[in-house]
């Protein structure tokens, strides 16, 4: 007789597979950042999800990057990778405090596309996650309206 391996999450629940299954992957595209964030915010649609003041917040942290690069073109200094890293560690704890936020943030990949700034050091990908964290934000206003 064979017994259930519980040391593996359904795969209802695991996040690993939600990301497949939506095809996430680890690297943003300026082409299909959009429908990626509509995806996902869909999939949270009649589930427990991120509140629209947690998704907000994340907002306001990564736009706090969108301020710093707005008016250069310059490669990203090293003052702003490090101020990535921090907001990537701020919502790591926000994702931590509660499990909601922390499936969102899980799914929707935002602190690896954060980490890759680390060693991309690119400004447009930099830019295109600030966009993509807008987007997220947008679609879910949109499709859960249950938040407060």
């Amino acid at each position: 007789m064979s017994y259930p391996n519980t040391n593996r999450q359904n795969s209802v629940d695991n996040p690993n597979e939600i990301k497949r299954r939506l095809n996430i992957t680890n690297k943003l595209d300026k082409l299909t950042y959009v429908d990626q964030a509509e995806t996902i915010i869909k999939h949270f649609k009649n589930r427990k999800a991120i509140t629209h003041t947690q998704i907000r917040n994340i907002l306001s942290m990564t736009n706090e990057l969108l301020g710093m690069i707005s008016n250069s073109t310059d490669p990203l200094g090293d003052d702003i990778v490090s101020h990535s890293q921090y907001i990537k560690m701020k919502i790591a704890y926000a994702a931590g405090r509660d499990k909601d936020t922390g499936g969102f943030v899980e799914i929707s990949n935002i602190m690896t596309y954060l980490e890759n700034i680390k060693t991309s050091k690119s400004r447009e990908e930099l830019l295109l996650i600030c966009r993509y964290m807008e987007a997220l934000c947008a679609y879910h206003k949109y499709y859960i309206k249950d938040n407060k």
